[in-house]
Parts: C-alpha cells; sequence; structure tokens
C-alpha cells in the first residue's frame, strides 16, 4: 500500500498535485553495470497525468487527451542512503479545432539555472 501523503511530503514542492497522481512507489536495486552510482538501491517513484485539461490549454474550446507522452525520468535528491528517480508518465493533448498534439513541459529547474529551488537554498 502506497502511503501517499507521507511519500508527497518528501518530494518536490513544485509538482502540481491536482493535475497529477502518485501511481507508484517501489524500491529497486541499481542493475545499471555502467552507472558511477554507488548507491545499491533506489527508489523510484512514478507519477502520472491525470485526465485533467492543463491549464495552459483552457484558452481552446475543445481540447482532449491525445496519447501518452514519452516519460520523463529526472534523479532527485538522495534518500536514507538510496538515489531517487521521479518518472512523470505525461499526456499528449489534441486541441480539435486546431488538430495541434501538445503536450505541456515539466521544468524541474529555477530559471535561469540548471538546478532545483531547493538545492540553490541547500547551497545558499
Amino acid at each position: 500500500m502506497i502511503h501517499a501523503e507521507r511519500v508527497k511530503a518528501t518530494l518536490p514542492p513544485e509538482i502540481d498535485w491536482e493535475r497529477y497522481e502518485l501511481t507508484s512507489f517501489r524500491i529497486v536495486k541499481n542493475e545499471d553495470p555502467e552507472s558511477n552510482d554507488i548507491l545499491e538501491k533506489r527508489i523510484l517513484v512514478e507519477i502520472t497525468e491525470r485526465n485533467i485539461i492543463p491549464k495552459q490549454l483552457k484558452k481552446y474550446k475543445k481540447v482532449v487527451s491525445h496519447w501518452s507522452a514519452k516519460d520523463i525520468h529526472i534523479n532527485d535528491f538522495p534518500q536514507r542512503a538510496m538515489a531517487c528517480t521521479l518518472v512523470f508518465k505525461r499526456k499528449r493533448w489534441k486541441i480539435v479545432d486546431t488538430w495541434k498534439v501538445v503536450c505541456i513541459d515539466i521544468e524541474p529547474k529555477e530559471d535561469g539555472t540548471r538546478w532545483t529551488r531547493e538545492l540553490l537554498a541547500f547551497l545558499k
């Protein structure tokens, strides 16, 4: 059983939980022989986009969920001596009026930097 609220408390606060849901939380062995990771285990957290039209697309009259987009893998801060990977499962959205298919990007970093807000605060 996933204790969703406890897991969410350890994740980056920028995640929009109205738009995403926690679908999986498991601990897996690091099996990549080329990995420079000295940690033996990895926390794998899967977060899936809900079938709710993103606010960026609300200006269009009709938008429908089209397909799943390519997953985004983000290596997050280690927790309890384990690496942590967030896997975002996103949707593609079709704007019916224009037949354009779009996917809303996830920006895990602060504008103008290559780091997250939490890491920047830690480095201060």
